[in-house]
């Protein structure tokens, strides 16, 4: 279940600052799997409500022509993926609970002898 969540990709501004998400913006999502960027279809009512997180059954992709404005060449494909059969996720815990040894690893504690060793530093740099 884990590999089908998807939740709204944060959008940045130049100073690195996270742009907050107005009405009539669109969204695009991000899949906790494999981090590919993924559309609501034309056809869905999630379009307008734009949950933060989402579950989907799969994901499908659609062909476009790249055109040159200048020219009026096909200049390449752009594939664009979507997701199918979605529903939202209001309250994101208890999928955390069910996923979480998917989503997280645990591993053992580093110390002072794990850090990696570069010229010109002292470990008080690392700490």
């Amino acid at each position: 279940m884990s590999e089908n969540l998807a939740r709204i990709a944060p959008v940045f501004d130049a100073q690195g600052q996270e742009i907050t998400i107005k009405t009539k913006t669109k969204v695009v999502y991000e899949s906790q799997e494999s981090g590919e960027k993924l559309h609501f279809p034309k056809t869905c009512g999630l379009q307008k409500e734009k949950p933060q997180y989402v579950l989907y059954s799969e994901i499908y992709a659609t062909e476009s022509n790249v055109v040159d404005k200048v020219t009026g060449e096909v200049t390449g494909i752009k594939l664009k993926h979507y997701m199918k059969n979605c529903t939202k996720v209001d309250n994101v815990s208890w999928l955390l609970q069910l996923c979480a040894p998917v989503l997280l690893t645990h591993s053992a504690a580093l110390t002072k002898t794990d850090l990696p060793r570069l010229k010109d530093t002292s470990l008080a740099d690392y700490m």
